[in-house]
C-alpha cells in the first residue's frame, strides 16, 4: 500500500511523506476518478443528495468537536479524515461501478500519506476550508447542476493540492531542506 518501506539494514519503516510531484500526480488521478464517479452518481440524484448531506453534516459535527477541544487531538483528527473521505465516498457509492471503487480504494492509501503534511501542526489543518468546498459541491448537486458539481469538485481538489504543497514547503523549511518541487 506504500505506507511502509523496507530499508536495507534497518528493516521496515514508515514511508516518508509524499513529495510535491507525487502529490500533483495523486490529485490529478483523483480528479479523473472522482469526477467520473460523481458524474455517474447523478443517475440517482435524490439518493446521492441524501448521502452527501449526511456526510457533510457529520463532517461539520467533527469539526465543531475539533474547535471545542482546542488541542492537537489525533483521535479527532482521524475522525475528521474519515468524515472528509466519507463525503467523497458517496460519489462512488452511487456511481455503481466496481472498478471506480477499486481505483479510489488504492488512491485512498496515498491520500492518507499525503495528509502527513498536517504533521507540521494546526497551521496546516484545512478541515474548515475543505468542508466549505464540499458545501459548494453539495449546493450544485442540490441545484441539479451536474457540470457545476463537477467544476466545484475539481476546484476542491485543486485547493487540496495547493494547500498540501504549502504544507510540504513549510515542513521543508522547518527541517532546513530545500522543498522538492515538480520540475
Amino acid at each position: 500500500s506504500g505506507l511502509v518501506e523496507y530499508v536495507a539494514l534497518r528493516g521496515y519503516v514508515v514511508a516518508p511523506p509524499l513529495h510535491a510531484e507525487h502529490m500533483s500526480e495523486l490529485l490529478d488521478a483523483r480528479k479523473v476518478v472522482e469526477t467520473a464517479a460523481l458524474g455517474r452518481a447523478f443517475r440517482d440524484q435524490d439518493a446521492l443528495l441524501a448521502d452527501l448531506e449526511e456526510a457533510h453534516r457529520s463532517h461539520s459535527e467533527v469539526l465543531s468537536r475539533i474547535d471545542e477541544s482546542g488541542s492537537e487531538d489525533y483521535t479527532l483528527l482521524n475522525e475528521h479524515f474519515r468524515a472528509d473521505w466519507a463525503f467523497h465516498q458517496a460519489f462512488f457509492a452511487h456511481a455503481e461501478n466496481r472498478y471506480l471503487r477499486t481505483m479510489v480504494e488504492n488512491l485512498s492509501t496515498y491520500t492518507h500519506r499525503m495528509r502527513q503534511t498536517w504533521s507540521g501542526g494546526p497551521e496546516t489543518f484545512d478541515g474548515h476550508i475543505a468542508h466549505h468546498e464540499h458545501g459548494m459541491i453539495l449546493e450544485k448537486v442540490r441545484q441539479h447542476n451536474h457540470d457545476g458539481a463537477l467544476n466545484a469538485l475539481r476546484a476542491h481538489l485543486d485547493g487540496v493540492l495547493a494547500r498540501s504543497l504549502t504544507g510540504v514547503e513549510s515542513r521543508s523549511e522547518r527541517e532546513g531542506q530545500a522543498p522538492v518541487t515538480k520540475g
